[in-house]
């Protein structure tokens, strides 16, 4: 069922041999080195040439280049259903993997619940039936974790008026055990929500429906809003008006001082807002006349030492898409950069490799761009047919999830050069891509015919970020 694809890669490294008086350069090559009888243990090594040779001749499961990730387990939840949508994060410290999924249903909103399940084995620890689950918290490291659900509008005919039968609302949940703690009016279609150092942080849109018609609306708000950490009472929120607006990501600086949302306004407006976190007050905002219509969203993600925050806008330009992505002053909101539009012209996601020093954006193509001057240092489409729809860091590569040419595949990139580290397909479509705080373990996950699969892989080794020439054994 699942095939593992190691990935050639010679490292060179410079060791100086003295034969007779002279200095002499040595040949280093990296190894997966399996011993024989366990190929269960195998392991990355870096050696020189002569004892490359002597391993592929000796060990048979031996091959040249990086260990690709082991399957650790795999499961299915089987929901009775065939899974619609699929959201999910790591939280509680890396002990569970939480799942928020829907099935296919009727303009009524079928039931969406929340799962959590043992990243040690898949096993199902809890579960909670709750309706019209939406957005997800991202919970990493969290021992909460939160979701939305849809604002439900309900047409009455005497008299004829929309009525709100039940709020936008907030829920949280204790992650390891499923306990429910918390569940307040969130006063807006959220899209994200997202836990800050300090609150919870969500972006949405806020609809003023007709009052006649509840399929007619005749306003809307681009929203960003605060919420308590724990028990989700929403604490200040800011809108801007519109005939009509999304607000699409939310973001907090590391110390929980700002908080920072990006979207877009009809016709042609990309936003992007920092506001003081305690208060809500707007410190600057910045436009740019990019989004026709929002394809792929917008998203927001700050740097390591707080000192600028990145914004990706996609949306259609005249007939074409694209994306582009811009650095702003997390202070003062001055525009340091703004990279070329990216073609071809579908970006999903956006990650900050972990030493900060790249943003990937994987969709149609994956590319990294320079955060010192918004330069494209590599792009690659790796086939026609390519969509990759997730993306993680570890602390050496980015791991991007998706579609190539017609397979799934999951690819670990050096952010630095793009190349690949390591890569693993399977049968499983994957939506939902996560990594633990170490890098050592990668969960994928994607729909089945009643629910949902899940994988887990082991990394087996780590490849330096700021190596160029050369691989050492211990660092892997």
């Amino acid at each position: 069922m699942y095939k593992f694809m190691f990935v050639p890669i010679v490292s060179l490294s410079l060791s100086l041999a003295v034969v007779h008086g002279t200095p002499r350069r040595t040949e280093k090559v990296t190894l997966c080195h399996c011993p024989v009888g366990n190929p269960g243990a195998c392991v990355t090594i870096t050696v020189g040439a002569p004892a490359a040779a002597a391993h592929l001749g000796d060990h048979p499961d031996d091959l040249q280049g990086v260990c690709a990730p082991a399957l650790l387990w795999e499961t299915e939840v089987d929901l009775g259903w065939e899974t619609k949508t699929l959201l999910g994060t790591i939280a509680a410290d890396d002990t569970r993997l939480v799942f928020r999924t829907r099935q296919p249903g009727s303009y009524d909103f079928p039931p969406t619940p929340m799962i959590g399940l043992s990243t040690r084995d898949g096993s199902m620890v809890w579960r909670d039936d709750s309706d019209s689950l939406v957005g997800l918290s991202e919970g990493k490291n969290r021992k909460l974790v939160f979701a939305t659900s849809h604002e439900l509008m309900k047409q009455l005919w005497f008299p004829l008026e929309c009525v709100e039968v039940r709020p936008n609302m907030l829920h949280g949940w204790n992650a390891k055990a499923g306990e429910k703690i918390a569940e307040a009016d969130a006063g807006q279609r959220a899209r994200e929500v997202v836990q800050g150092p300090r609150s919870l942080l969500v972006a949405g849109t806020h609809y003023v429906y007709s009052d006649t018609d509840c399929d007619e609306y005749e306003d809307s708000f681009y929203l960003a809003s605060s919420h308590d950490g724990t028990t989700a009472e929403q604490t200040w929120s800011h809108g801007v008006g519109g005939y009509f607006s999304d607000g699409s990501s939310v973001a907090s600086n590391n110390d929980g001082t700002l908080v920072f949302s990006a979207g877009w306004q009809y016709p042609d407006q990309c936003l992007t807002y920092a506001y003081e976190a305690e208060t809500g007050g707007v410190k600057w905002s910045a436009a740019i006349g990019l989004c026709g219509h929002p394809y792929g969203g917008s998203d927001i993600v700050g740097s390591h030492d707080d000192s600028t925050v990145y914004v990706k806008h996609t949306g259609k330009v005249g007939d074409d898409r694209q994306a582009t992505v811009l650095a702003y002053d997390a202070e003062s909101g001055e525009e340091l950069w703004q990279s070329p539009p990216l073609e071809p012209d579908v970006v999903n996601d956006v990650a900050l490799s972990a030493s900060g020093k790249v943003l990937i954006v994987s969709g149609t193509v994956v590319a990294g761009i320079s955060v010192r001057d918004g330069s494209l240092l590599w792009s690659t489409e790796f086939s026609p047919g390519t969509f990759y729809s997730a993306a993680a860091t570890t602390p050496t590569t980015v791991v991007v999830s998706g579609i190539e040419n017609g397979e799934p595949l999951t690819r670990a990139l050096r952010p630095d050069t793009g190349a690949t580290v390591w890569s693993v397909s399977s049968q499983i479509e994957p939506r939902v891509l996560a990594v633990d705080r170490r890098g050592r373990r990668v969960y994928i996950a994607g729909p089945s015919p009643n629910g949902f699969f899940v994988e887990a892989y082991a990394v087996p080794g780590f490849i330096p970020v700021e190596s160029s020439t050369w691989l050492a054994g211990g660092d892997l």
